[in-house]
């Protein structure tokens, strides 16, 4: 019997992966609140950043398959929340998020 969760890897190369980190971070001073959660995070954004929200989490999704991203839009915010099933992907998580995870 097969385990069916992605592996925790990354497939961006150093470079890549850096700059990013660098762009999550970027995006996280425009987060209005952030909470850790079970398995994860949620960060709350201006609705005005949801495309370029979007675009990130695609990038972060092709690369890091072992991370599940739910968006939900609220009025005039946004709601991510990052998470994983596998507690190893927690610092990968708070990497993004700024965030420990509990």
């Amino acid at each position: 019997m097969s385990d069916a969760s992605p592996p925790i890897h990354c497939t961006l190369q150093p470079r890549e992966a850096a700059a990013q980190v660098v762009d999550w971070a970027s995006l996280r001073t425009l987060a209005s609140a952030t909470e850790a959660q079970e398995n994860g995070v949620r960060l709350t954004f201006p609705a005005t950043v949801s495309e370029q929200l979007d675009e990130l989490v695609k990038r972060e999704a092709s690369c890091c398959a072992f991370l599940t991203f739910t968006k939900t839009h609220l009025g005039d915010e946004v709601v991510l929340e990052v998470t994983s099933a596998d507690p190893n992907a927690l610092p990968t998580i708070s990497l993004i998020s700024g965030v420990a995870p509990t």
